[in-house]
Parts: C-alpha cells; sequence; structure tokens
C-alpha cells in the first residue's frame, strides 16, 4: 500500500512539472505575463514542490482514514450478521417451546399468540426500543401463520405415553 502512496506522489510531482498538453485560456493570459526572473522561478519551483508534498501528506492522511473505516465498515457487519443469527437462533427456541407446549396441550398457538400481542402492548405503552417490539410482533405474526395453518398440534410418537403406567 505505501509504495503505491509513493507512485501517486511521483505521479502529481512528474505532472506538476511536466509542461502542459492542452492550451487553455490561462496559458493564453499567462503568456502575456512577463517572463519569470532566473531568481523567481526557483522559488515558484519551490513553492509547487511543497504545495506538493502537502497534497501529498493529504491524499496519505486521506487513505489512511478511508481505511480505517472500511475495517470499521467490515467489523459492523460482521457484528450485524452476528446479532441477526442470534435473533434466529432466539426465534427457533420460542417457537419450540411454543410448539412443545401446544403439543402437551398446555397452550394454543392462538393463546400463546394473544399473550405475546398484550406483552406488545404493554411494551410499546412503556417505551420499550423499537427493535425489541419488532421482534415480538414478528414472533407473534409467525405463531399466527402456524395456527392457521394447522400445525397447532405436534403428531404425537407411537411410543408410550409418559403418564401411562406400562
Amino acid at each position: 500500500m505505501e509504495r503505491n502512496d509513493r507512485g501517486v506522489a511521483n505521479f502529481l510531482k512528474a505532472e506538476a512539472s511536466s509542461p502542459s498538453r492542452v492550451v487553455s485560456v490561462d496559458d493564453m493570459s499567462a503568456a502575456r505575463l512577463p517572463p519569470l526572473t532566473q531568481s523567481e522561478s526557483p522559488r515558484r519551483a519551490a513553492g509547487m514542490n511543497a504545495s506538493l508534498d502537502v497534497l501529498n501528506e493529504q491524499m496519505l492522511t486521506l487513505v489512511e482514514v478511508v481505511s480505517a473505516q472500511e475495517k470499521d465498515i467490515k467489523a459492523l457487519k460482521m457484528r450485524c450478521q452476528q446479532l441477526e443469527e442470534r435473533d434466529q437462533a432466539v426465534m427457533v427456541a420460542f417457537t419450540t417451546f411454543f410448539h412443545v407446549l401446544a403439543a402437551g396441550r398446555v397452550a394454543k398457538l392462538e393463546d400463546i399468540a394473544a399473550i405475546l400481542h398484550n406483552i406488545i402492548k404493554v411494551a410499546q405503552r412503556e417505551a420499550y426500543r423499537q427493535e425489541s417490539i419488532r421482534f415480538l410482533e414478528a414472533l407473534a405474526s409467525m405463531l399466527r401463520e402456524q395456527s392457521g395453518s394447522g400445525t397447532t398440534e405436534a403428531p404425537m410418537h407411537d411410543g408410550p405415553r409418559p403418564e401411562s403406567k406400562d
């Protein structure tokens, strides 16, 4: 990376010292100015080199800032992905728990969804974070969809029931 940065600096210096190939209006006005004396020319060249050095430093600083920001963005994207995966895992755990309750005939999915809606109303009234409320809303809508599709009761396995005394 540093080698490339030096290449940029060398390119800028070469461009500044090379004669321009395109004649512009400014070049024509400059042609009407009296020619530089020998003492002015080195001072102007030194000033140009100093300006290029400052510009070079600013560009290098800018490259460092952009590089640091890219690293920060990459880290934030990774953290966001981790949080999304965690949210998915929590959703799976909740729905599994709710299905266990429904399979054991402790509660129906519709009842659990209604309880979640009550929790959502309380959370909104007490000004909980919106992302928490959205999470609960997504969970409730998922339960509503599953209860509407007839999956409120999990299939029973063929083995002996836990309450039987076989």
